[in-house]
């Protein structure tokens, strides 16, 4: 896959950068670092979007993510951005304790 990186993807990874997440690109993937946890999203190609988390550096190196939740690529770019930062305030900025 030789194309440009996707537009979701791009400006999600933006948003990690806004929140002052460390950009670390690990296997070729951009992943943010979030107080010890490594946070990206990514594209399943019939599918849609996959927020996702790996609970150390060796996980993410090994490529052992878990899924905190998963989009439909039905939605309009705006919108499917929208959703999936306020699931990243929600779920990665709003878990260390509200």
């Amino acid at each position: 896959m030789s194309e440009d990186i996707d537009v979701v993807i791009k400006e999600i990874n933006q948003y990690f950068t806004e929140l002052n997440f460390n950009k670390v690109v690990i296997n070729g993937r951009e992943n943010f670092e979030f107080k010890g946890g490594y946070y990206s999203l990514s594209k399943a190609d019939n599918y849609g979007y996959f927020l996702e988390y790996a609970k150390t550096l060796d996980e993410a190196k090994n490529n052992c993510y878990e899924d905190i939740e998963a989009y439909s690529g039905g939605f309009k770019t705006e919108e499917l951005t929208g959703i999936i930062k306020n699931d990243i305030k929600k779920f990665v900025v709003g878990a260390e304790g509200d």
